[in-house]
């Protein structure tokens, strides 16, 4: 792609222009380096190839713009910068560019090297402190169960269309998503469920991205270490919200009392979500009622703009239930019906560490693997464990 197709409309200028009297690259300059043939975007210099535009930014442990010389040395054609004074250093000829929001043109780019994908593709973002892993990894298990090709980004796993493997972190940097929603529609993947961390909200690392449903599962205190505040906590995971489109879908906790802060500023319509306890509740507009629960599962009942139906999830613990419902809300949005979210439940199974069963029926006792790390996460494992207890 060219340099200047790149960069056009983007809130950039050349690095260095008009500062303490530096030369800088001037614009006459900037229109000399338009037809640069830009064939990668990175902020590792490790990874730089001939042809990389590098990222060359401030970070939380290291400081990009140290890595500059090395990044041109290995065949870099440009250098997107946070530091207005920077300039091309000696004996190299290329465009160094300056952006005020980095991140956010970080992400607008990567978005638009590779074609756009968040457009194509069918997005469904989960927020929450917890239940995010086990949210997207049950919408990406249902839609494929049912002939629904799709993608997953999270903390276990990412299927990019082409093969699964390890995640290494919940929320790739924008660029690593871009490229990997990219993927996706190269392996014929209709749809893709991400989970979207605070830090990556926070970080702008989503901001690029068109998601068509987000969901919200839960807030509790936790990252505050990161966030200081609850109240900046919360602000970070409603940004996803305020992103929306018009005919996008908003999928709320009801239960917990940060969800109509997610939606302050939402313009999308939004759909509560309440696990209830008798079929005489009748609010709100997505319920789940556990009918039946045992070690190998639970028999629930889900009633939304689906319809209402019952279906058998082999899935252990009440506080699966909110994790169904919302999955079964997601994907009704994305189109599947009644039947399908009906057939497609019945196939899931619990992510790899959320209370995942890890003994055989033969053996005579069960055992479940768990990674719960927060209070109100080990508090609903216990429970859970207790409550199908023989």
């Amino acid at each position: 792609m060219r340099l200047g197709d790149l960069i056009a409309g983007l809130s950039v200028r050349p690095s260095g222009l008009l500062v303490a009297g530096l030369p800088g690259v001037h614009n006459d300059d900037l229109r000399r380096f338009a037809d640069v043939r830009v064939c990668d975007l990175t902020e590792d210099s490790r990874t730089v190839v001939p042809g990389s535009l590098f990222v060359a930014r401030s970070g939380f442990k290291a400081d990009g713009k140290r890595y500059l010389v090395a990044a041109l040395e290995a065949g870099a054609v440009a250098a997107l910068t946070d530091d207005p004074i920077l300039t091309s250093p000696a004996g190299f000829d290329v465009p160094v560019l300056y952006a005020k929001d980095i991140r956010q043109v970080t992400g607008a780019m990567a978005e638009r090297f590779y074609g756009s994908p968040s457009n194509t593709l069918r997005l469904v973002g989960v927020t929450g402190t917890n239940g995010k892993t086990t949210i997207t990894y049950l919408i990406w298990q249902l839609l494929n169960s049912i002939g629904h090709r799709a993608g997953l980004v999270g903390t276990v796993l990412v299927d990019d269309g082409v093969e699964v493997a390890p995640a290494n972190m919940t929320t790739p940097p924008s660029i690593e998503t871009s490229r990997t929603l990219s993927l996706m529609l190269e392996g014929s993947c209709r749809s893709a469920a991400l989970e979207v961390s605070s830090h990556a909200l926070d970080q702008k690392r989503a901001d690029a991205l068109r998601f068509l449903v987000a969901v919200f599962s839960n807030l509790t205190g936790d990252h505050l270490d990161y966030h200081k505040t609850i109240d900046n906590y919360a602000w970070a995971k409603s940004r996803l919200f305020e992103r929306l489109p018009l005919e996008g879908t908003a999928i709320l906790n009801a239960a917990d009392p940060w969800a109509n802060r997610m939606v302050r500023r939402c313009k999308a319509r939004v759909l509560r979500c309440a696990v209830v306890a008798t079929d005489q509740d009748t609010k709100p507009e997505c319920r789940i009622q556990v009918l039946e629960e045992s070690l190998g599962g639970m028999l629930v009942r889900l009633v939304g703009p689906w319809g209402d139906f019952q279906a058998s999830v082999p899935l252990v613990g009440r506080h699966n239930a909110m994790n169904i419902l919302q999955t079964v809300a997601s994907c009704h949005a994305l189109g599947v019906n009644e039947a399908d979210l009906a057939r497609g439940l019945a196939q899931v199974s619990a992510p790899p560490g959320r209370f995942e069963r890890v003994s055989e029926p033969g053996d005579g006792f069960s055992v479940f693997v768990d990674y719960a790390h927060s209070d109100d996460s080990l508090r609903h494992v216990l429970s859970a464990a207790g409550a199908v207890m023989p």
